[in-house]
Parts: structure tokens; C-alpha cells; sequence
């Protein structure tokens, strides 16, 4: 099982220093590796916010908060 977790560690230092490589050979490269970066970071917040929201929602009581206003008065 070691074995397994220092190969993932090893092959995760390689594909940064491929990734640096390329993104310092071209300006483009470089900008398209910084927006997709953006966009997984985005779309990751987003739904880690939704699936937060949802597990506490799910451990909330209805009832939890203050009581709707009175209608008609």
C-alpha cells in the first residue's frame, strides 16, 4: 500500500514539472493552463457549496430560524 501512495506522490512532482515546462515555453500555454486552472477552481467551489449546503440542510430541524411574518395585518 506504500508502495501505491509513493507512486501517486512521485508521478504528481513529474506532471508539475511537465506542466511548468510547457507553460514556460509560450505565453499561450501559459495563459490557457491559468484559466483553466480558474474555471476547475470555480466550478470545484461551486460544488462543494451546493453539497455543504445540502448535508446541512438535511441536519437542520424545519423549524430552525426565525418564524415567517404575519400576512393580512
Amino acid at each position: 500500500m506504500a508502495n501505491v501512495v509513493f507512486e501517486l506522490l512521485g508521478n504528481l512532482a513529474e506532471l508539475t514539472n511537465i506542466v511548468t515546462d510547457v507553460a514556460l515555453g509560450d505565453p499561450l500555454s501559459a495563459a490557457l493552463i491559468l484559466s483553466s486552472t480558474l474555471i476547475w477552481i470555480v466550478a470545484f467551489g461551486l460544488f462543494a457549496y451546493l453539497a455543504i449546503g445540502g448535508l446541512l440542510s438535511g441536519l437542520t430541524p424545519d423549524g430552525f430560524g426565525r418564524t415567517p411574518p404575519q400576512q393580512g395585518r
